[in-house]
């Protein structure tokens, strides 16, 4: 999911087909695209997945907290595959997802 501008208020909206969630750092987060999946970068030298740290955290608002409070994360994405979890903190600008059951970008 995209770190956006940091806010004021509260909110989650639907707009334009992209939902933006307002987390309690005062970030705002969207989708790409609004499809859920692995984060892909279109061009970028550590191939397209980019550049990226792994965590292992239980929940994705663990993974979005550590990502907003991180000055490099540009983007985060959580995924569990039974009972592994993942945590991936991007600091390379995220394009699009890549549809994965399980993970969110």
């Amino acid at each position: 999911v995209l770190k956006g501008t940091q806010i004021l208020a509260r909110c989650s909206v639907m707009l334009a087909g992209l939902l933006l969630v307002q987390d309690a750092l005062g970030f705002m987060w969207k989708q790409p695209h609004g499809k859920q999946g692995a984060c892909r970068s279109k061009s970028s030298v550590h191939g397209p997945a980019g550049s990226y740290e792994t965590w292992s955290e239980q929940t994705e608002e663990g993974c979005r907290a550590r990502c907003g409070a991180s000055l490099q994360c540009v983007a985060y994405e959580w995924g569990q595959m039974g009972k592994i979890t993942r945590c991936e903190l991007h600091s390379s600008s995220v394009s699009h997802s890549q549809p994965v059951p399980g993970y969110t970008c």
